[in-house]
């Protein structure tokens, strides 16, 4: 699915508005992730919902800085679900530690993103010491987010 745009910025972010009835083409819902093509350059995003309508694609640095584009530059992109976002599988050792420390309901609570974030943070660990420390960072980090 083809769209046209001008990138615009939100806060810190550069962003393209997607109507409606794109994202509701490419399967609804609060977020919807995607696979984007601006050029010859694809990147995964997600649609976040606006308040006033419609959903913005979010165009991080590299593939900008790749592109050589910015705001106020007018942009063509297709769109199609990017079914792969989904769910990341949990090594076993990651899992089991969650569940060790109680943080399994906080681990599930977080976006697929987040939880893929953190698998790809340990699986880049080279050796098994180095696993274990990053296994006990991300428990670390789930910690800070408990409820006190």
């Amino acid at each position: 699915m083809k769209l046209e745009g001008v990138i615009f910025k939100s806060g810190v972010q550069r962003c393209l508005l997607v109507p409606d009835e794109v994202a509701n083409a490419l399967g609804g819902g609060p977020r919807i992730p995607v696979l984007a093509r601006i050029g010859e350059i694809e990147f995964q995003s997600t649609l976040m919902p606006v308040a006033d309508g419609g959903f913005k694609l979010f165009i991080n640095g590299d593939v900008r800085r790749a592109l050589a584009v910015d705001v106020g530059d007018h942009v063509v992109v297709a769109l199609k679900a990017d079914p792969d976002q989904g769910e990341t599988t949990v090594p076993h050792d990651l899992g089991e530690a969650v569940d060790d420390f109680g943080l399994s309901t906080l681990f599930w609570a977080l976006t697929p993103r987040q939880r893929r974030e953190m698998v790809t943070f340990v699986e880049r660990a080279k050796s098994r010491s180095t696993r274990a420390k990053y296994i006990a960072r991300v428990i670390e980090v789930l910690e800070k987010r408990t409820p006190r």
